[in-house]
């Protein structure tokens, strides 16, 4: 199977996420865990506790309620990652308008290597406008200790080959 040919499933894929997150009814706010408001909001300070939640609290599903944004680099991207998360590294959230929800009220959920990055994510895009940005407690690491499923490009690429 020929390199582009397993990107564009990847692309696929990611797509198809990103589309049910940014259409009309394709989140339902009953579903998320319970945002916190006031002045020590994750708006006013990003790094804050309250701009966490951890995976055991998220739904199974991740993607049907959240935009997930990956801000590892590519290659630990494509070794391992939340199956529909988007790769866009630390560095080029605010660069990269293409690759984040249209709609700035869209839940962003956000995770990376450490806290420090995702939290630093979350300040971006919430400079940029966005509302209702989140990140996983422990990030990835986390994540799968509470049983979550990973994916990576190879299995995606087995997947392809087998079926």
């Amino acid at each position: 199977m020929s390199s582009s040919y397993r990107i564009s499933v990847a692309l696929v894929l990611t797509v198809a996420a990103a589309f049910a997150l940014n259409t009309p009814g394709g989140v339902q706010e009953s579903e998320l865990p319970a945002a916190h408001s006031g002045t020590d909001s994750p708006q006013h300070n990003p790094t804050s506790s309250k701009s966490a939640v951890a995976a055991s609290d998220l739904p199974v599903d991740v993607t049907g309620h959240y935009y997930l944004i990956d801000v590892r680099d590519r290659n630990a991207f494509a070794r391992r990652h939340i199956p529909g998360a988007v790769n866009v590294r630390l560095s080029n959230v605010a660069r990269q308008p293409r690759r984040l929800p249209v709609d700035k009220t869209t839940p962003i959920l956000i995770y990376g290597d450490s806290e420090e990055d995702a939290a630093g994510a979350v300040a971006a895009l919430h400079r940029l406008g966005f509302s209702g940005v989140r990140y996983i407690a422990g990030g990835l690491a986390a994540w799968e200790d509470a049983g979550r499923m990973t994916a990576s490009f190879i299995e995606l690429e087995y997947a392809v080959v087998r079926h």
